[in-house]
């Protein structure tokens, strides 16, 4: 006897993202799981007196998105309303104004956070005006002020942290692992901290946020997630980020999480990639201490909430291979000289994977990736046939010769394109074409074998992941211009990276990223056909409907 659906979608264009892409009209659900793709013929035998019926109108069906890379609960804190949102902020009037305005919302608060900050603003005669301690303390009516930068690896904070902080001349010299403080011309601290360990010497001293201010913070993000068709993501909380933030990154959200999934809240899956580096310190000791010392979530279904691997963080600006206009960049691990931290990235990788930790690890330049992808090549040569999947996170100075190799051993990339779309204009500062011709070049990537799985990395950039991917097919970023767009990815190859390559990250592809028999039903419906309109549409492209675990989550 056929089993009735819970629910069916029929009149549909389903794009599986199966092994072949195949197309098919209708998909049957029953609980949480697909039980049919096929045409209407074959699905309307599934329909029983309970099924709920979705008549697609022809619409695109797609598996739901998967964010590879968020700060999902600072990204609520962003959305929120309850702190300052500084990304648009550039002239000094706006600035000025924009603060005053939540000073007064605030009154009753005795500090205040911003997110987005810029270092330099510019006046009524194009004059650029510092945003350092001495301009905050000018501005913030005595309150406790702490700025992050868009990046979120620098915090401007004023004269009042700095004292609260304990901060002067003579505690202003850190290790590289542990980050730096900025001076004045006097040698005082200017309030701009840099890096996670530098800024958990900040954050200690800074208000938290409470657990039920957390929690609301994720479930807002987690719907505005739902809205944009994105199901699951990938977190990056721990040890690390105890006190980073006001309480976003801590190893207490990973409770939160724990929690609604106890209480059936959770509106998304969340995979969290652990921060284990105690105090934020990127040593051996730090890393693999926070690692041992973590206690994992009990009793969970790793299909909702899952902790299998590890966040490492290997530059800061991007360590290019080569000096470049005056530019080198620098790498985050302990040692004295690049050759010293280059053998404290290695020995901590190799080590995480012996206890059989997945590592992902930040790597921006050249230099970075290069150490990274041979730490991951050894380990995987000395200790095969642990299919762990590490991953490099970002990746814009990636080469040819790096896929190759990445391809070669399992080594999966997560990169951001809205990152690209914001901001390539910015790295091709950095990182010109005559250093390097092809920035971004996915499509060639996926060509050699790397999987390749896309986010947003939120709070820094939008995550709205359909911008994302119409900047992967066209190569038009937020100013207008095309950079390079015979590096375009196929349209196929670019949904995969946001559905299925996820779930191939999150050693998931066996329970959802594609529409077929036996998966979750995490799905999809899209105001528009992706594979018909014009390419500069997607970014404007609504989800209509979002269904996670065979429920009907979000409608618009």
């Amino acid at each position: 006897m056929s089993q009735d659906a819970d629910l069916v979608i029929i009149n549909a264009k389903v794009a599986t993202v199966d092994k072949n892409f195949s197309f098919y009209e209708a998909i049957a659900i029953a609980k949480e799981r697909i039980i049919a793709v096929g045409d209407n013929d074959d699905i309307f035998k599934k329909i029983g007196f309970h099924t709920q019926i979705i008549d697609a109108k022809n619409k695109l069906v797609l598996p739901a998105a998967h964010d590879a890379h968020i700060h999902a609960t600072h990204t609520g804190m962003l959305i929120s309303g309850d702190f300052l949102n500084l990304f648009e902020s550039k002239l000094k009037n706006e600035f000025e104004s924009q603060l005053e305005t939540h000073l007064t919302a605030k009154k009753n608060r005795d500090w205040i956070y911003g997110i987005g900050c810029p270092f330099e603003l510019l006046d009524d005669n194009d004059e650029k005006i510092a945003v350092n301690q001495a301009y905050l303390s000018q501005k913030t009516n005595g309150k406790l002020a702490s700025f992050s930068d868009f990046s979120l690896h620098n915090l401007i904070v004023n004269q009042e942290v700095i004292e609260l902080s304990g901060l002067n001349s003579k505690s202003i010299e850190l290790p590289k692992e542990v980050g730096r403080i900025g001076i004045d011309q006097q040698g005082e601290p200017n309030g701009i901290i840099s890096e996670w360990g530098a800024m958990n010497l900040v954050g200690k001293y800074l208000p938290q946020l409470s657990d039920e201010e957390l929690k609301n913070y994720i479930l807002l993000i987690q719907y505005h997630l739902l809205q944009n068709g994105i199901t699951s993501y990938t977190d990056i909380l721990g040890p690390g980020g105890d006190n980073l933030f006001h309480g976003a990154w801590s190893s207490r959200v990973i409770k939160l999480y724990k929690a609604l999934y106890d209480e059936n809240k959770l509106l998304t899956r969340v995979s969290v990639n652990l921060f284990a580096a105690k105090e934020g310190v990127h040593s051996f000791k730090n890393i693999i201490s926070g690692a041992e010392a973590f206690s994992y979530p009990l009793h969970t279904d790793k299909s909702w909430l899952k902790v299998d691997t590890i966040k490492l963080f290997g530059d800061s600006s991007p360590c290019i291979r080569r000096s470049c206009n005056g530019y080198q960049g620098e790498l985050t691990f302990a040692g004295h000289s690049v050759e010293e931290q280059i053998a404290e990235l290695n020995k901590t990788i190799v080590e995480l994977h012996r206890l059989g930790w997945q590592v992902g690890i930040h790597a921006i330049g050249g230099k970075t990736i290069d150490a990274a992808i041979d730490a991951f090549s050894y380990a995987e040569k000395i200790m095969p046939n642990k299919d762990l999947r590490h991953f490099i996170i970002h990746g814009d100075d990636l080469t040819i010769e790096n896929a190759k190799t990445m391809a070669k051993n399992n080594i999966l990339l997560s990169c951001q394109p809205i990152a690209g779309y914001s901001m390539i204009n910015d790295i091709k500062q950095i990182i010109p074409d005559e250093y390097n011709a092809k920035l971004f070049d996915w499509q060639s990537y996926i060509n050699e074998g790397v999987v390749v799985a896309a986010g947003s990395d939120a709070c820094c950039f939008p995550f709205n992941w359909l911008q994302g991917l119409e900047f992967t097919l066209t190569r038009k970023a937020k100013n207008n211009q095309i950079y390079q767009s015979d590096l375009g990815c196929k349209i196929e190859d670019a949904i995969r990276m946001y559905t299925i390559n996820g779930a191939i990250q999150e050693h998931l592809e066996h329970e959802r990223g594609s529409i077929e028999v036996g998966k979750l039903a995490d799905l999809q419906i899209l105001s528009h056909d992706l594979f018909t309109i014009p390419a500069e549409q997607i970014g404007k492209t609504n989800v209509i409907m979002t269904i996670c675990n065979g429920k009907v989550v979000y409608q618009r």
